[in-house]
């Protein structure tokens, strides 16, 4: 048994216990979230396996089969840039998907391709002058 003197000790104060808990989601920190000045295209460059397959799945269509024994999914599932959707492989959100699919359209314009050329049209519907029509963008992915 111990007496009420001893237990008061043991009681931190709220300001100790922030600083001095390993878990604590009441203290405040700062983490750099932002990407590098290269980004998203800068990590696809070094691994041109990851680009080529997302290329396939954004501009020609291609589907695969989710498998997370596979290399190539597996390092794009961990950056965050596919998803498992009933054991098919889809972009993991609708912001990636307008990123990559810029950057894929870009690399096709930068070759004069027919494929950049049509894509022109369809990508005038989200996007204006202003910049991207997120709402838009945000229905038409919406089921």
């Amino acid at each position: 048994m111990t007496d009420v003197r001893h237990l008061k000790n043991k009681i931190r104060d709220d300001d100790r216990h922030k600083v001095n808990s390993p878990w604590n989601i009441a203290a405040d920190f700062n983490v750099d979230m932002s990407l590098s000045k290269q980004g998203i295209a800068g990590m696809l460059s070094n691994y041109p396996e990851l680009r080529k397959r997302l290329r396939a799945i954004l501009m020609e269509g291609t589907r695969y089969t989710y498998n997370a024994l596979q290399e190539p999914l597996e390092q794009m599932e961990a950056y965050g840039l596919i998803r498992n959707d009933h054991n098919t492989v889809k972009i993991s959100n609708r912001i990636f998907e307008m990123l990559l699919y810029n950057l894929f359209l870009s690399d096709e314009e930068l070759r004069d391709n027919t494929v950049a050329k049509a894509g022109g049209f369809a990508k005038s519907l989200y996007v204006s002058e202003k910049g991207l029509n997120m709402l838009l963008s945000m229905g038409k992915g919406i089921i």
